[in-house]
């Protein structure tokens, strides 16, 4: 196993993103393989991954990518 030993926790009681402090409401998420990212709902240029990000869904409604960009983690909107 290659890889980071640390593990995080995002929302469980503190608020990220647009997802707030709790992601209960999300339908279904799956691993974004690195490589270019699509304009999303924000303004200014998406992301470059440096690695793969989880996609985060709350079908037929909202999207998002969540991205580690080398000092922290990160929410882009994708769609709404």
């Amino acid at each position: 196993m290659g890889g980071a030993t640390t593990v995080r926790v995002l929302g469980a009681g503190r608020g990220f993103g647009n997802g707030g402090d709790s992601f209960s409401w999300l339908d279904a998420w799956y691993i974004y393989a690195k490589g270019k990212v699509g304009q999303g709902a924000e303004e200014g240029a998406p992301p470059k991954l440096i690695g793969d990000a989880i996609m985060v869904i709350k079908t037929e409604s909202v999207s998002a990518l969540v991205y580690w960009d080398g000092t922290q983690y990160r929410w882009y909107q994708q769609g709404d």
